[in-house]
């Protein structure tokens, strides 16, 4: 049986790149913002959340105090994607309780088998 992922994310490319990888071993669910997601959340539960780190600097910290409070909840593993990482954001994240981060553009990103063994490992 596919796991189910909560894929969330506001850049439709990306979205759709992951959305496509992830296909091929999870079964998933979209939301194109941190509300609809939440809403997801509210009324689902998900074997793992993908969810793409748009913003920088500050926004960081935002997103961390999500993951920690998902966590805290009870809620799936969360995997934080980025397509620019900057400095000390992939510590951020995992230090807030991300199960894993991901920079796209990277053989790890881009490749559907090793998104496969992400999926399988939450």
């Amino acid at each position: 049986m596919k796991k189910r992922i909560l894929l969330i994310s506001s850049a439709q490319t990306t979205h759709a790149f992951i959305r496509i990888a992830l296909a091929e071993v999870a079964e998933v669910s979209s939301a194109y913002s941190l509300t609809e997601a939440l809403d997801f959340l509210d009324n689902d539960r998900f074997d793992g959340i993908f969810t793409g780190l748009t913003c920088i600097g500050t926004e960081t910290e935002k997103y961390a105090d999500l993951i920690a409070r998902l966590k805290e909840a009870g809620q799936s593993p969360v995997v934080v994607y980025t397509a620019q990482m900057m400095c000390g954001e992939k510590d951020i994240c995992l230090n807030a309780g991300a199960a894993d981060f991901i920079a796209l553009g990277t053989p790890r990103a881009t490749s559907r088998s090793a998104l496969g063994e992400i999926v399988k490992n939450l």
